[in-house]
């Protein structure tokens, strides 16, 4: 089982569930807490096929995976982390 490490103190971009992925509609956060994500949470993956990844071009999931972000799915937000904030366990 892959495990995604996100340390506290990362600057991330957040949008609750439900909201269209528009630009303007994402927040910038800080993690307040290290955060380790499982491979279910995966809503964006810019090295694999889990979610919207490099191969979905056309959606925005798809341009965030290209452009080197994670999105990782957890109660009620997804967080957009770029690939070197992420730690594989």
């Amino acid at each position: 089982m892959k495990l995604f490490e996100v340390k506290k103190g990362t600057e991330v971009r957040a949008i609750r569930d439900g909201r269209e992925w528009y630009p303007g509609n994402f927040e910038v956060r800080v993690t307040k807490k290290d955060h380790v994500f499982d491979l279910e949470e995966i809503r964006v993956d810019p090295v694999g096929q889990v979610g919207s990844h490099k191969g979905h071009r056309k959606t925005l999931g798809g341009a965030y995976a290209e452009s080197g972000y994670y999105g990782f799915g957890r109660a009620g937000w997804v967080l957009l982390v770029p690939m070197r904030f992420v730690k594989v366990l």
